[in-house]
């Protein structure tokens, strides 16, 4: 199965490959234009479109993903506690900075309906906006279609966008923040990352569990982004 899911909160963290004089604001902290006031909570990013995007019928990546996710929510409370948002705002323009025009256009052709695959990346920057405007301490995004195997050359392992590629990349130019750090718990290698030229400095990536020999057949711990020269290319 691939992620459906994105937590977004600031924090800070060290890592080998960083720079150790650079860290990520903690919550309370000037960010940018915006000072965040000791921000507390969880948005929770949704939209009943998400459940309209079908690959077809009895297919694993199904709107059944997302009702298993509110009904736990539901069940335990938490739809209770978190701070409802629907996604919001244009990220064609950002989908642009990640993704190459050629894709795009395979998008609008594969997809049943290319405007949720639009929506779940402005979920996923809304979850960005949210966090770094003060609203909230973090935030869950729950979008379809998932995203991280997503490079340029159309719909790959169920993925159309690269959600959270496109949102790191969102969150580094709107907010002038210094580094990203993406934890992929995902089962598979989230490939996509890899060659969208997002995952280099100031961006790092953490897979838990990976298996290189599932799918998408890559994904060792040697294993680097490329940068932004070859995003078209990938």
């Amino acid at each position: 199965m691939v992620g459906i899911g994105a937590l977004i909160g600031l924090g800070e963290f060290d890592a080998e490959s960083m720079s150790a004089q650079h860290t990520v604001p903690a919550p309370g902290a000037s960010v940018g234009p915006t000072a965040a006031k000791a921000p507390s909570g969880t948005a929770f990013v949704y939209s009943d479109e998400y459940k309209r995007h079908i690959l077809s019928k009895g297919h694993p990546e199904s709107p059944d993903r997302l009702k298993a996710i509110l009904k736990r929510l539901q069940e335990s409370g938490l739809d209770k506690k978190v701070t409802k948002m629907a996604p919001a705002g244009d990220p064609l323009p950002y989908i642009k900075k990640i993704h190459s025009d050629e894709h795009i256009a395979l998008v609008v052709k594969q997809a049943r309906d290319p405007s949720i695959c639009w929506l779940a990346v402005a979920g996923a920057m809304t979850g960005v906006d949210a966090v770094f405007q003060g609203k909230v301490r973090n935030a869950f995004c729950a979008v379809r279609p998932p995203g991280h195997h997503a490079e340029n050359r159309g719909e790959f392992g169920f993925c159309f966008f690269g959600n959270v590629a496109i949102a790191a990349k969102y969150a580094l130019e709107k907010y002038k923040i210094e580094r990203v750090l993406v934890v992929d718990w995902d089962y598979h290698h989230g490939n996509g990352k890899n060659g969208m030229g997002v995952l280099q400095r100031p961006v790092g990536d953490v897979l838990l569990n990976p298996q290189a020999y599932g799918f998408s057949g890559d994904g060792e711990s040697g294993q680097e982004g490329r940068g932004q020269e070859d995003r078209a290319e990938h």
